[in-house]
């Protein structure tokens, strides 16, 4: 995997190094090492042509009784942060209220190709549901820092401090952005290019990748 600067490949190292040739190589900037990063988690290489302003953010009303996790400024905040390999190819990213299937389950996000990303609202904390989570669903909530407790009544998730934001943006947004740089990358915007278990593979690593690397972020501020 790559995971310096000096291990990317030569057309990226020649591109960045004719552009700034007095940058000594300890002096790289942290952006370009996270975009390096990331992008071997999904199994692509950062295209030379990245760049570009960010997708445009619409910010939709919730219904009565929810709440949208994470909003604007929790959106672009990370977007800079993870900088332009990010919103590489993205339209649009849309806050918008559960609709059909996605009322009363455990849905984040839908990626809506080509490069479109909604993130659906949800239940104020605690979260209530009939019967057991499904393994993956409850592995996702504990490690965003959920408080997961089962019985014959069902379930009840409890969201601590900044947990549920952290949720939406990390398995919600950051994952649907590894689906679609996975799409986008292969040049394909509508079949899938490769099968759903190993897309949600690499999109669930590429999620991760982004969590360390804003709470390594965090850690050091």
């Amino acid at each position: 995997m790559t995971r310096t600067l000096q291990t990317q490949p030569r057309s990226i190292l020649a591109a960045r190094r004719t552009a700034s040739p007095r940058r000594s190589r300890s002096d790289e900037p942290l952006a370009a090492l996270r975009q390096g990063r990331l992008a071997s988690d999904l199994g692509i290489e950062v295209p030379d042509d990245v760049n570009g302003g960010m997708p445009r953010i619409r910010v939709g009303r919730c219904r009565p009784g929810f709440i949208h996790p994470i909003g604007r400024r929790e959106i672009v905040e990370a977007l800079a942060f993870f900088g332009p390999l990010a919103w590489y190819g993205l339209r649009s990213i849309e806050l918008r209220q559960a609709v059909g299937d996605s009322v009363g389950s455990l849905a984040l996000a839908r990626l809506q190709v080509p490069g479109r990303i909604v993130l659906y609202e949800q239940s104020p904390p605690p979260w209530l549901f009939d019967g057991e989570l499904a393994s993956r669903s409850h592995k996702r909530v504990q490690r965003a820092g959920a408080s997961v407790r089962s019985g014959p009544s069902g379930t009840r998730i409890e969201w601590p401090g900044d947990s549920l934001a952290s949720f939406m943006l990390f398995d919600g947004l950051m994952h649907e952005i590894g689906h679609h740089l996975i799409q986008h990358h292969a040049g394909k915007r509508l079949g899938r290019v490769m099968r759903t278990t190993d897309h949600e593979r690499r999109a669930d690593r590429f999620a991760e990748s982004c969590r360390q690397a804003w709470n390594e972020r965090r850690a050091t501020a």
